[in-house]
């Protein structure tokens, strides 16, 4: 992972004290200049992807950059990051909405003009903004299930043949 976006990042500072963990008497464990949590967070189905969106510092340069004033671009990093790992799950639709709702109330609307992406030094890709809306809507459908129409709809068809 040497020269990655990742590694780049000094990944979080190395606050989280994860560094001094000895997996089989490694530093670290099996693969070589990667941090345990990286490790494992890249075990996971779409791990190096929300790695990818997870690298976002919060400069707001994106914002800075958009002529409308967006922060779409950091909000669905975020939002992305948190949604392609298991234990993301647990709060994602509340999460998607009450950011979603902040980001509208705090920042100017997105019209995929993509400066935002052109000036991100994590290089976070202008798909950060689909995830947001897509999030957001997997939430309010999560939260407003309609009734199964097929049973209804079947019964009704049944009914009028009688």
């Amino acid at each position: 992972m040497t020269g990655s976006k990742v590694s780049a990042s000094g990944w979080r500072e190395g606050i989280c004290g994860t560094c001094g963990i000895t997996v089989n008497g490694r530093p670290h464990g099996p693969v070589p200049n990667t941090t345990t949590c990286q490790q494992h967070v890249r075990s996971f189905k779409h791990g190096q992807t929300a790695l990818d969106f997870a690298v976002c510092i919060g400069c707001g340069a994106c914002v800075a950059a958009c002529p409308n004033g967006s922060g779409n671009l950091f909000t669905g990093a975020k939002l992305a990051h948190l949604s392609l790992l298991p234990h993301g799950q647990q709060e994602r639709e509340h999460r998607a909405q009450s950011m979603g709702a902040q980001a509208d109330e705090e920042f100017g609307h997105c019209t995929l003009f993509g400066e935002c992406a052109q000036v991100c030094p994590a290089e976070i890709p202008i798909t950060a903004v689909a995830a947001l809306n897509h999030e957001r809507l997997r939430g309010w459908l999560t939260r407003n299930k309609m009734p199964d129409d097929t049973k209804r709809l079947t019964k009704t068809a049944n009914h009028g043949a009688e």
